[in-house]
């Protein structure tokens, strides 16, 4: 169970530091629900195209679900989050720049993995109000996998472009991103809080 809901968290868990030119203005279009919308259906798509071709190209299969899903998410916010504000501001630019990276990496090579054990999935977007001037909204998706069935709550950020951007995903009561600034705080113990050894040993793999 645990493996299905860490594959399923890809479908929005991955991330890219820069926005290729022209994307955010078709991304301006969308609301919350239409890039949960969107995202899912790609990424679902581009796991069946490369499923077969896995094993002789796999770097193939990790950029077409990074292409898909990197415009969606505020990686920097997400960094923050995880790294929480005690070690956020104990980090240099340099480690926080090296953090995002690794923690990009980390969940491109570990979920993509993982999602090519989802086949035939279906899912159901249900319908969100976004009150006027709203930045913050959670999107829920009902999500079914072969026998498994799980509900998603897609918590949304609007920036000051007005670009719809993840931030964070609960997963049938587990918040991945609690789940990942615990696993943070740890390794800073587990290190001395030598933050150089904790960006460098990082992996996304919760289990």
């Amino acid at each position: 169970m645990k493996q299905i809901i860490n594959s399923i968290s890809i479908v929005m868990l991955l991330a890219a530091l820069v926005l290729p030119a022209g994307m955010a203005v078709a991304q301006q279009q969308l609301g919350p629900a239409e890039v949960v919308q969107k995202v899912t259906s790609e990424v679902l798509e581009a796991v069946q195209d490369h499923r077969d071709s896995y094993d002789e190209n796999p770097q193939a299969y990790f950029a077409a679900i990074d292409q898909v899903v990197s415009p969606y998410i505020n990686f920097e916010r997400m960094a923050f989050l995880v790294m929480d504000a005690k070690y956020y501001r104990a980090s240099s630019a340099g480690q926080r720049e090296q953090f995002v990276e690794t923690f990009h990496d980390s969940l491109v090579n570990t979920y993509s993995k993982g999602l090519l054990s989802v086949d035939r999935a279906e899912f159901n977007i249900l319908p969100v109000e976004v009150p006027a001037g709203s930045r913050t909204v959670t999107v829920k998706q009902e999500l079914r996998a072969g026998a498994n069935e799980f509900d998603l709550a897609y918590s949304m950020r609007r920036e000051d472009d007005g670009r719809w951007l993840l931030v964070n995903v609960i997963i049938d009561g587990i918040n991945l991103g609690n789940t990942f600034r615990n696993q943070f705080a740890q390794s800073a113990v587990k290190y001395d809080e030598d933050l150089d050894l904790v960006i460098a040993n990082w992996s996304a793999d919760t289990e």
